[in-house]
């Protein structure tokens, strides 16, 4: 009951008669180490409602994030982007822009902390974070009409001062596997990037439709923009049903035939700026063509 309850509205007191059952309520509240644990090991939790609770601004989710990051062993010299998969692979990182920031500077400092010296300071793992995941973003997105190439992508990872002094060939390592290997962030197999791997990228779920029906309904991707990353459309619902997961739109997209018409709502704006007036909730068409048009 309590897993079903925290898929439907993910917060730390969700889980507080799981957790407590298991002795670790901290002052009446579940221990955030404990929490940290729960997330990772439970069966039936929903990736997407764990991305969100750990990008929450809440106190006791920010906790939570932090046990969640140090329950992470990258020592021993793992590469960086290994250690990313890594720690990516339990949830699904949220769409808003604000939410990937606190992640990736948890993450940077995490992986700095377990490997001294590899970068001159946490700024500088947290800027090839954001790097590697733009990366990931451009190389895997059907909808993205040039890609990012080698010379971009350490240009973007070097552009701070923190950045100035990066092993180049260990940047060119990490941007040979990414592009071949999409970093998957949810349990959905798909085609397309210049890897052909399958999973998804963050509030990208456009991907599980053809690239070209999603951009002549003017669904719109995550991509690239001067300030970094610009979160894309949140698809809610389609048909009317809520989408709380990539896993609800994939069964809302094979209740349909090829040719046939999928009602998408979607919110726009969300994490851009901070201003929840400049979100939009809008209501897309979108006819589904077969794979590969």
């Amino acid at each position: 009951a309590a897993v079903e309850l925290f898929n439907r509205k993910p917060a730390v007191k969700s889980l507080a008669s799981v957790i407590g059952g298991g002795g670790g309520l901290v002052g009446g509240e579940p221990d955030p180490a404990a929490v940290a644990e729960f997330l990772r090991t439970a069966k039936g939790l929903d990736k997407t409602a764990i991305g969100e609770l750990l990008g929450s601004h809440e106190g006791d989710a920010l906790a939570v994030m932090h046990a969640f990051v140090a329950s992470f062993d990258f020592h021993g010299g793992m590469d960086f982007d290994l250690a990313l998969r890594s720690f990516l692979r339990p949830f699904r990182l949220p769409g808003e822009a604000q939410k990937i920031d606190r992640l990736m500077e948890a993450f940077a400092g995490r992986y700095c902390l377990c490997n001294p010296g590899v970068f001159s300071n946490p700024d500088a793992a947290y800027v090839l974070a954001f790097a590697v995941i733009m990366l990931n973003t451009d190389a895997h997105n059907p909808m993205m009409d040039t890609h990012m190439t080698r010379d971009d992508f350490i240009a973007m990872a070097t552009s701070t001062e923190e950045g100035g002094g990066m092993d180049l060939r260990m940047l060119g390592t990490i941007f040979d596997r990414v592009s071949a290997e999409e970093i998957r962030m949810t349990d959905v197999e798909r085609p397309g990037g210049r890897g052909g791997g399958g999973g998804g990228t963050p509030a990208s779920a456009t991907s599980l439709l053809s690239g070209s029906a999603a951009a002549a309904a003017g669904l719109l991707p995550t991509r690239r923009g001067l300030g970094g990353i610009v979160a894309g459309d949140v698809i809610v619902a389609a048909d009317g049903a809520r989408v709380a997961s990539e896993g609800d739109l994939v069964s809302a997209v094979e209740a349909h035939q090829v040719g046939e018409t999928i009602e998408l709502t979607v919110r726009r704006g969300e994490g851009q700026g901070g201003d929840d007036n400049n979100v939009q909730e809008l209501k897309l068409l979108v006819k589904l063509e077969a794979e590969g048009k």
